[in-house]
Order: structure tokens, then sequence, then C-alpha cells
């Protein structure tokens, strides 16, 4: 197959310089020269039939090449022209006009016929790079308006797919999405952060499906030790399956970390603290939420006192606390009757307190059915400076 010209343009309004610098260039049989004797003529052969190179003089009348330049980089038709300028000059601030105005490269007179078809040649390299970067970007942009239409619809595909191989893992997902969604919203997340981590708490048990039918016929709480070892892959086989798509890979992240323990002895790389996502810390907490699910068995209290004893080795303080206040005031709806919430900066002495008061980093200032004083509220703000108080503050309402 025959590769076309490449089309190189020539403009210099000396004569004889055009047709010398016209004459080196048709020495290479890949091009295909074409000349313009001042920027005028030039743009306007341009505009019928772009080149993919243009050599110009700089110094020319009517329209210099740095103007002529100018004039061809700001238009959306020939902007991907490159432009190369011929000088006699070796004035430092001719260059720097010219690049400030688009040229792409130099070539000093007089003109070395190497040196001008090396340089006429790399321009086209770069062309071409150009161009094919360009297409993929477009190709990726279609992709992404492809996958935006589609999200919603793959999303609901997902989720149903949990729902038929997991038992219960369509309303756990329901659930486990409000309840990101409450955590983040109060940990200071909005916008797409806030999206990925619902999205992400939506999907997180995505990666069981890879699981063995034995495994699957339980629940999550009916595990052994040996069973959570085994199961707990589930993490990277969900990352591996969502990052292949450009949307989710986002989420994917969060899933992959999700089963990281505070205190850096997690699963699969055993990051420590802040290391491990924020959004990701929300999902260790929902899963410990998963595996400690309120039943016959087991109260809303003791649920709760599963969160707290492993706040600081498995699961984020501050998270857990937050966790706690969405289990009992938005789950338990009965738990609000004789209680009303305060701010910190509303507490007032006499106050008695429907809930343990700690800080985010796990410190208790006071205990449930504490009454409030004028002392432990100095005291309380002091700490709450360095050691913010995270979650609501709940009262009993005896007005």
């Amino acid at each position: 197959m025959t590769t076309a010209p490449v089309r190189v343009m020539v403009v210099e309004d000396d004569e004889a310089q055009r047709t010398a610098v016209a004459a080196v260039l048709q020495m290479e049989r890949s091009f295909d020269v074409a000349t313009a004797e001042d920027g005028e003529e030039a743009l306007k052969l341009m505009r019928q039939q772009p080149p993919a190179v243009v050599v110009s003089d700089i110094y020319m009348p009517r329209l210099d090449g740095v103007e002529l330049c100018r004039l061809v980089k700001s238009d959306m038709r020939l902007q991907e022209v490159m432009f190369i300028l011929l000088t006699s000059s070796g004035d430092l601030a001719d260059k720097v006009r010219g690049f400030e105005n688009g040229a792409d490269d130099y070539v000093t007179k007089p003109v070395h016929a190497d040196e001008l078809i090396a340089r006429v040649r790399s321009s086209i390299r770069i062309k071409a790079m150009r161009d094919e970067l360009k297409e993929d970007q477009k190709a990726l942009a279609e992709l992404n308006r492809t996958l935006e239409e589609s999200y919603a619809g793959v999303l609901h595909l997902l989720v149903q797919l949990l729902g038929l191989r997991i038992p219960n893992a369509t309303s756990r997902a329901e659930r486990s999405e409000a309840m990101a969604t409450w955590i983040g919203e109060r940990l200071g997340m909005e916008g797409a952060a806030l999206h990925v981590l619902a999205t992400a708490a939506k999907l997180h048990e995505i990666g069981k499906i890879s699981l063995p039918e034995r495994l699957l016929k339980k629940e999550p709480g009916e595990w052994n030790e040996e069973e959570r070892r085994e199961a707990r892959s589930f993490a990277t086989f969900g990352y591996l399956m969502l990052s292949s798509f450009p949307k989710l890979k986002d989420v994917g992240l969060l899933i992959r970390h999700q089963l990281e323990n505070f205190d850096g002895t997690g699963y699969p790389d055993k990051l420590l603290h802040q290391q491990i996502p924020l959004g990701s810390r929300v999902l260790r907490v929902i899963n410990f939420v998963d595996l400690y699910p309120v039943t016959k068995a087991r109260s809303r209290d003791q649920q709760v006192d599963s969160l707290r004893k492993a706040r600081g080795t498995n699961l984020d303080p501050r998270i857990v606390q937050l966790a706690e206040e969405y289990l009992q005031v938005v789950e338990d709806r009965t738990w609000l009757e004789g209680k009303r919430q305060v701010g910190v900066f509303e507490l007032q002495a006499g106050m008695i307190l429907a809930h343990d008061l700690t800080t985010g980093g796990g410190m208790k200032l006071l205990s449930r059915d504490a009454t409030v004083t004028l002392g432990q509220i100095e005291r309380i703000l002091s700490h709450h400076q360095v050691d913010p108080i995270v979650n609501s503050v709940y009262i009993y309402d005896h007005r």
C-alpha cells in the first residue's frame, strides 16, 4: 500500500530563497511541497488545503511569519499544523516571540538541506503522535459517554447479580449504601467522593460471587475463623472485577481495602491508619456490622458493644462513633424517645447525657446519665479543639 505524500508549505517573500527551500524539501519524495510568497497568500491556501507542516520566513511584508503562526494556531481548522520559522537572525527575542505565538521549531538561514529535512520529518512524527493521541481521546470520550449512559444500568445489573448469587445481599446493599452516605456526610465528604463511597458500599460484597457455595449458604456472621480467612479474598476479587470499568475504578479501590484493619493487621496490604482510604475505613465498619447483625440472640446493645471493642484495632475510632449513632438513632427510631440532640457548643449545666460523650480519638469524657457541670463543659470544649467530638450529643429531654 502506497502512503500518500505529506503536504509541506514553504512561505517566503524572497523568490530565490523560496525556490531554494522548496527544492531542498522536494528532495524528499514523501513530501508534497507547496509555496506561498507571503503570509496572506499562505493563509488563503492553507484554508483550502491544510498542510501538515509550514516552513515560514519571519520577516515578510503585510503579514510576517510570527503573526501568520499566531493566526494558524488560533484557527480551529489549522491549529494542528506544525509551524517551523526560518530566520537569519540570532536574536533570542525573535525566537521567544515565535514560541509565544505557537511556533513548534526554528531553522536558521542559510538553510542546510539535511537539517531542514530532519526538522520537517521530526515535525511530521510529532504531528502523527498528536493526531493519534487526539483520536485516542475522542475514542475515550465516546467510551465515557457510553459508560455514563449505561452506568445506572450496570450498577442495577451488578446489584441484581449479587441478589441472585448471595442470600440477602440486595437488602444489605441498600442498607450499606444508606449507612455509608450518612457517615460520609458527617465526615465532610461530598460530591464525587461521597458518590464513590455510596456506590462502593452498595457493591462492597460483589466479590463474593467468586466464593464457593458452602460459604454463601451461611450468613457472614456464621463463618468460623478459617472460613473468614478463605472468604476475605472477595475484597481483591471485587477490586479486579470493578477496576476494569473506568467509571468504577475508584469504587474498586475502596472495595480492595475494605478489610484493612486500622492497626495495620488487615487484608490485603496491611495498611495502617491514614494509609487506608477513608471510604475503605467506612466499609470496614459496615463489614463488621454485617458480621454482628441484630438477631434474636444478639441485641442492639450487644452489636454496639462489639463495635466498641474493635475500636482502634480493626476499626477507625471516629467511624465507630458515627456507626454507633447511626445504628441507634437512624435504624432504631425508638431510641430517640425521651431524648433530643444538641450541639457540643449548646451544652448547658444541668443537662443529663443520654449517651457516652467520646472524642473522635476514643477518649471518653463523660458517661451516659452524667449530669453536665460548668467545669465539665469547659473540659469538653477544650478537648473538642484538639480531638473533636464527631458524633452528635444526645441528652434526656426534660423540657
